[in-house]
């Protein structure tokens, strides 16, 4: 008998989309359909959704709850503002009240981050016939509020002896009792999947994650493999795979050049970096090491927006290296898609990364990443075989990364690389699969008696 699940988010492409999380919820319920898994989808039912009955090319049913205070009258999911966690608390509430008028009985209710992760509390309150899987995209993000809002979700402090100590200090933290309450937990990679349980990366969680080690696991997301294929892709200057790859760059590499004001050299390696200019991504890094990354034999092309600090630094630096150094602040995927294109190699020195889908989408336009060896980065390339990576997050390391590359560049080892890259396998099939695996074992843990473990939790 086939699998039935439900994925609870806030976002799904190209439905409703802000950052990663939808495309995963959008490209991993398609792969899963594909897999024979029969997948619902329930988002909040934001302006301009009404009527949507089904993810657009698939037949994946998609679910709507409806408020129009909390979601008709914004097309923007997330508003900034401490109701939010009032509004996918209520969200959360709605995904387990309205289950039984959707007409879809899932074995697995699949939450993704904080938005949905009191559905988790309230399934368990209930005792329902549901197990729970619930992927931490980013822990950073938590939906933090007053313990006020469970009174209208069902919930109170003293129902569950996870949010009798969680709301000791009035507040509860979202995030936190789904760690506590899924069935299973998956994070995004592999290599976040270990970081989480450090004081480091487990913002302030680790010890939880640690208790509940065995029900942790780490899955590589995947990309959309016809989305980000340069045989097919209509906003790259000219179209190319592997069999045709020397041709192809060239082209798009000369193109670039004249498009942001570089130099125009096919000998010169073309270094891009696109993503939040914020510290997190690796500014810091960049700014560091930048006079002496202009020292090298280089062109470097930086796209993105983020803190004014180093939008104004990286403007600075742009004006006293003409010819060499493109600055672009700005959002616009049509140009990330050409510097794909054009780049020789992509500069990801992000200190911590808990998916790391840019090296996996260059890597299909024949770009070799340079990373920093955290989180899904150090999941997706292998040094010398995909890619080039540093472990220490310090600008020393980076630049001599990038000293390690340049020797390799133009050379037979070079296009070796290049061949793994374009070859290597990041579709959502791949993840799928091990999904699928996941869910079973959600069913099986669902069955436990959690009663020791809520037990435990309450003494900490």
């Amino acid at each position: 008998m086939a699998l039935k699940v439900l994925f609870a988010a806030s976002e799904c492409a190209p439905l409703v989309e802000v950052g990663g999380l939808a495309h995963a919820v959008g490209s991993l319920s398609k792969a899963l359909r594909g897999l024979g898994v029969e997948v619902g989808i329930v988002l909040p039912a934001y302006k301009g959704l009404s009527g949507i009955k089904t993810l657009p090319g698939s037949d994946i049913p998609v679910f709507l709850v409806e408020n129009e205070d909390y979601f008709g009258s914004s097309e923007k999911p997330y508003w900034g503002t401490d109701i939010d966690p009032q509004r996918f608390g209520y969200f959360s509430r709605q995904v387990v009240h309205n289950l039984p008028h959707w007409g879809f009985k899932p074995d697995v209710i699949h939450l993704h981050d904080w938005h949905t992760a009191l559905v988790s509390s309230i399934v368990r309150k209930l005792n329902l016939p549901y197990a729970t899987v619930l992927t931490i995209h980013n822990l950073t993000m938590q939906g933090v509020t007053a313990s006020e809002v469970l009174f209208p979700l069902g919930l109170s402090e003293t129902d569950l002896r996870t949010l009798e100590w969680d709301s000791q200090e009035r507040s509860v933290d979202q995030l936190l009792q789904g760690i506590i309450d899924a069935d299973l937990i998956s994070a995004v990679s592999p290599t976040y999947a270990k970081e989480v349980l450090s004081p480091e990366f487990g913002e302030g969680f680790h010890e939880i994650l640690r208790i509940r080690k065995a029900y942790l696991f780490g899955v590589l997301n995947g990309i959309n493999c016809e989305v980000y294929d340069p045989s097919q892709d209509k906003e790259i200057y000219q179209n190319f795979d592997l069999n045709n790859f020397g041709e192809g760059k060239a082209a798009n590499k000369k193109k670039l050049q004249e498009e942001l004001g570089l130099a125009v050299d096919q000998k010169i390696m073309l270094i891009g970096f696109v993503g939040c200019l914020t510290d997190q991504k690796g500014l810091s890094l960049i700014i560091e090491g930048f006079r002496r990354m202009m020292d090298l034999p280089i062109q470097f092309v930086l796209l993105g927006v983020g803190d004014s600090r180093y939008e104004r630094q990286v403007r600075d630096l742009a004006r006293s290296h003409l010819g060499k150094f493109s600055v672009q602040i700005a959002d616009d995927p049509s140009l990330t898609k050409r510097i794909c294109a054009a780049s020789d190699l992509f500069l990801i020195p992000s200190r911590f990364e808990p998916s790391g889908l840019t090296p996996m989408i260059v890597m299909r336009y024949g770009v070799l990443p340079l990373v920093h060896a955290t989180g899904g980065l150090n999941d997706a390339v292998v040094d010398g075989e995909n890619g080039f990576v540093f472990g220490k997050y310090e600008a020393s390391q980076m630049l001599a990364c990038l000293r390690r590359a340049l020797k390799a560049f133009s050379t037979p080892k070079w296009r070796q690389m290049v061949t793994v890259a374009m070859q290597k396998d990041f579709s959502w099939e791949r993840s799928a699969e091990e999904y699928t695996s996941l869910y079973r074992q959600a069913l099986e843990f669902a069955k436990c008696n959690n009663s020791v473990r809520c037990k435990t939790y309450a003494k900490r």
